[in-house]
C-alpha cells in the first residue's frame, strides 16, 4: 500500500466530456507519484498509467464537481526510486548525478586472481584478497560522454560459525555524465552493457540492482554531506524459466586471471569498442538478443535474425541498396571467415540461398506452407537457424573489437559455437 504525500488529481470532467476516462481508448496517465510505504520509505513512482476503469454515476458527478483522488487504484510505473527521500515535486523531471549497477555474472566472467588460497602444511590454509584498483573510462553517448568506472570490493564474507569462511569479490559498475542522468539514459547504458554480457557469458543474464544519486538529495556524515543512495526499479532482460548456469565451460568468451592487470585491459577495451559501436549498430544488436534470448516460436526467432543480418549487412557496407538480395547479404557475411569457418564454397551458397528462401517463405505464405516443414526436415530448419545464430555471434564479437584470430581462438575452445556452426560433425548442410 503506497500512502500519497502529494495528491493524485485527475482531470476535470466537463459538459462536453463528461467522463474522460469511461473509454478504453483513453489513458489515464501521470509523470510522477510521490508517496511513502512501511517502514518509511518514500517511494517515487515515474512515467505512471492507470490501470483502473471509473465508471458510476457517483464517480461522475464528483469528476465533474471537480478533481478526483481515489483512496484506492492501481499503476502501472516504467520504474520506480525508493530511498529515504522523496524525489523532487510532482511537475519535476528526475535526473540523477550517477548511477551504480550490479549485473549477474560479472564475477564469473571477469576473474581478476584477486583471492589466493595457499595450503603452507596439511594444518593450515591462508587465504588472501588483494583488491583491485578501480578502473575508469570515458564513452561517447548521445552528445555526451559518459565515464564508466569498475569498482572492485569484496562481498560474501562470513564468519560464525568458525568452522566457516567464504569470501566473494563482487564488481560494480557506476555511470557519471557531466550533464545529468535521465533514466531513460540510464536504463539504455545498463542494457548495452547487459548485452555484452549475454554475449560473452551466450545466456540471457540481467542486472541484479540498480542504485542511483542525486546531487540534490545529501544527508549529513560528520562534517560531510554525501549524496543519498535511492534504489532503482524497473523492468529489465527478462530471466530464464531455468536459472542460468554460469560457468567458464559455457561462457563464449572470458578473462583470465593470469595476468590480472592485462585481463582487466582486455575486458575495459572490448566493452568500450562495444559501447562505442552500440550506438551505430544499435537496431541489429537488438534484433539479435530479441530473437536469441526473448520469448517466441523459433520461425519468429529465424525471422529476426534474419532481419538483423540483413540491416548489420547494410550498415557495415553502407549499402542503401534494396535491391540486393538477402542471399547475397549472407554470402558476404561468410566471406571473411571462409578460411575457417565457412570454408566450402558450395556450402556457403546453399547456406545464403537458404536462408532467404526460409525468411521468404515465412514471410509472405506462413510456418505451415515453408518446404521445411512439408518435407518434416525440422532438423535441418533447427540447423540453418544455428548456423545463422553463430553468423550473427562472429560479427558481434567483431564489434567488441576482437581480432579475426581471437575469435579463432575462441571458437576453437567454445563447444557451443561449434556446434552452432555444425563443425563438431562432417555432416553436410543441406
Amino acid at each position: 500500500m503506497l500512502e500519497l504525500m502529494v495528491p493524485v488529481e485527475f482531470p476535470k470532467a466537463t459538459v462536453q466530456t463528461p467522463w474522460a476516462f469511461s473509454s478504453d481508448d483513453d489513458n489515464i496517465s501521470f509523470d510522477k507519484i510521490i508517496g511513502k510505504v512501511e517502514g518509511d520509505e518514500f517511494v517515487t513512482l515515474c512515467q505512471c498509467e492507470c490501470l483502473t476503469l471509473f465508471s458510476g454515476l457517483n464517480t461522475l458527478k464528483a469528476a465533474v464537481s471537480g478533481p478526483v483522488s481515489l483512496q484506492t487504484s492501481k499503476f502501472i510505473s516504467q520504474y520506480a526510486i525508493i530511498g529515504k527521500n522523496h524525489f523532487g515535486k510532482k511537475e519535476e523531471e528526475v535526473h540523477f548525478s550517477r548511477c551504480r549497477v550490479s549485473f549477474e555474472g560479472l564475477e564469473e566472467l571477469l576473474d581478476t586472481g584477486s583471492i589466493s588460497v595457499e595450503w603452507p602444511s596439511s594444518s593450515r590454509v591462508t587465504m588472501e584478497y588483494n583488491r583491485p584498483d578501480p578502473v575508469s573510462f570515458k564513452i561517447p553517448h548521445e552528445s555526451d560522454e559518459i565515464k564508466l568506472t569498475l569498482d572492485f570490493h569484496p562481498s560474501g564474507v562470513s564468519l560464525p560459525p568458525r568452522n566457516k569462511f567464504s569470501l566473494k569479490q563482487r564488481i560494480n559498475i557506476s555511470l557519471l555524465s557531466n550533464e545529468s542522468l535521465s533514466f531513460d539514459r540510464c536504463r539504455d547504458l545498463i542494457w548495452r552493457i547487459n548485452n555484452f554480457l549475454c554475449l560473452a557469458i551466450d545466456s540471457p543474464v540481467s542486472f541484479e540492482s540498480a542504485t542511483v544519486f542525486s546531487k540534490e538529495k545529501l544527508e549529513s556524515i560528520g562534517d560531510e554531506e554525501q549524496e543519498i543512495p535511492m534504489n532503482l526499479y524497473f523492468v529489465g532482460n527478462a530471466h530464464p524459466e531455468i536459472e542460468t548456469d554460469i560457468s567458464r565451460t559455457t561462457c563464449l568468451f572470458f578473462y583470465r586471471a593470469n595476468e590480472r592487470a592485462n585481463e582487466i585491459k582486455k575486458f575495459v577495451y572490448n566493452l568500450s569498442c562495444w559501447m562505442q559501436n552500440y550506438e551505430k549498430y544499435n537496431i541489429p544488436i537488438n534484433l539479435y538478443f530479441s530473437s536469441v534470448h526473448g520469448k517466441g516460436h523459433i520461425e519468429q526467432k529465424f525471422l529476426s535474425l534474419a532481419q538483423g543480418i540483413e540491416v548489420l549487412h547494410g550498415i557495415l557496407t553502407d549499402s542503401k541498396n534494396k535491391r540486393i538480395s538477402l542471399a547475397k547479404r549472407v554470402r558476404e557475411m561468410t566471406e571473411e571467415f571462409k578460411d575457417d569457418f565457412f570454408a566450402d564454397d558450395t556450402e556457403r551458397k546453399i547456406f545464403a540461398q537458404n536462408v532467404k528462401n526460409e525468411r521468404d517463405w515465412l514471410t509472405h505464405y506462413g510456418w505451415a506452407e515453408s518446404p521445411f516443414m512439408k518435407e518434416y526436415k525440422i532438423r535441418d530448419f533447427i540447423e540453418l537457424y544455428r548456423n545463422l545464430e553463430a553468423l550473427f555471434q562472429l560479427h558481434l564479437m567483431k564489434l567488441a573489437g576482437m581480432e579475426l584470430v581471437e575469435i579463432k581462438e575462441i571458437v576453437k575452445n567454445n563447444h557451443n559455437i561449434r556446434y552452432k556452426l555444425g563443425l563438431l560433425s562432417d555432416k553436410k548442410k543441406a
